[in-house]
């Protein structure tokens, strides 16, 4: 309970969803928490966007949580290089949440889902996370995933500060 933002893909669902320059900050839960709930093997259950120009901070838990699968009919882009037309970047700040800044896949997930697709994680300042977390949940980037994962590109991240491991 308590996210900022929750994205929950069932069945054959498939979310395509912009996140763009919002103040996600504070929550009792995770930032962004993306999940899915497959009943059939074929199920299609998936979520991508572009995730740019956020800032998430002071979450209890994730700064950015990724269970769902992602990326298969579109690319999931957390962050991207440059900036707007107003001139604001396009990367996040993900700052002083309770464990992982970025996690991308989890230890919860079933034999029906959370298979990778495309991810991108780019032009973020990931710092101070993790500080609430145990070993495994106290990093800037945590990508843990019993699925195949498409990792286009990692670059341009500022990753410091963080409790556990940097990525």
């Amino acid at each position: 309970t308590g996210n900022g933002v929750r994205l929950f893909a069932e069945a054959d669902g498939q979310i395509f969803a912009d996140i763009t320059f919002n103040s996600i900050t504070n929550n009792q839960g995770t930032g962004i928490l993306a999940e899915e709930r497959k009943n059939d093997p074929t199920d299609l259950a998936s979520v991508a966007g572009d995730w740019v120009g956020n800032t998430i901070s002071n979450n209890s838990g994730f700064g950015v949580n990724v269970l769902a699968e992602h990326g298969t009919f579109a690319a999931l882009n957390i962050g991207m290089d440059g900036v707007d037309g107003d001139g604001r970047s396009l990367g996040n700040v993900i700052d002083s949440n309770g464990l992982d800044g970025i996690q991308i896949g989890g230890n919860d997930q079933t034999a029906l889902g959370g298979a990778g697709g495309i991810v991108s994680i780019v032009n973020n300042m990931i710092t101070g996370n993790g500080t609430a977390g145990t070993a495994n949940d106290n990093n800037g980037i945590d990508i843990n995933t019993p699925g195949v994962i498409e990792i286009s590109i990692i670059h341009n991240n500022p990753i410091s500060v963080n409790a556990g491991d940097g990525m």
